[in-house]
């Protein structure tokens, strides 16, 4: 089955979750592995069906969400994506300050000793900086698993 396209942007987001199935009642216990304002993907081996209407609970930092929302695709042995139908504004409050916290982790960030060239920079200069970035372990706040990435200025970073 083919994703849907998402509505807003995701970031990387590892929290404790617990999935209820609404008509029978059953617990799941899940990992989210990244949220938006209009959902999250939960990390679980048996996850339920496309269409299946579910509740959830995140808990992060000890800060507990609260939503009921349907399964919009389904991965078996992998996991599931998950729609937020309903939001209470409590908990609307909570996620929108989680997605204000992630946005600000997610910017691309270069590090002052870094010194670019004015011009004339190529795929080459690019790739072989981007390990050396990745080498120095320096927090860049983006997803670990960014492969590449091109600059063009000290200031500003356009991360692929």
């Amino acid at each position: 089955m083919e994703q849907p396209a998402r509505r807003g942007q995701r970031y990387p987001f590892f929290a404790a979750a617990e999935v209820v199935e609404i008509a029978t009642q059953s617990k799941l216990n899940a990992r989210t592995s990244d949220l938006g304002g209009f959902g999250c993907y939960m990390d679980m081996l048996n996850p339920y069906p496309f269409g299946t209407p579910v509740t959830i609970r995140i808990t992060y930092n000890e800060v507990v969400f609260n939503a009921a929302g349907r399964v919009i695709y389904s991965q078996p042995n992998m996991g599931m994506g998950v729609s937020f139908d309903a939001v209470e504004p409590r908990d609307k409050t909570i996620l929108e300050n989680w997605l204000k916290e992630l946005q600000q982790e997610n910017r691309c960030v270069l590090p002052s000793w870094l010194t670019i060239p004015d011009s004339g920079e190529d795929d080459a200069f690019c790739g072989s900086r981007a390990t050396e970035l990745r080498n120095s372990q320096a927090r860049f706040s983006i997803d670990d698993s960014v492969n590449y990435f091109r600059y063009r200025s000290v200031d500003t970073c356009l991360c692929l």
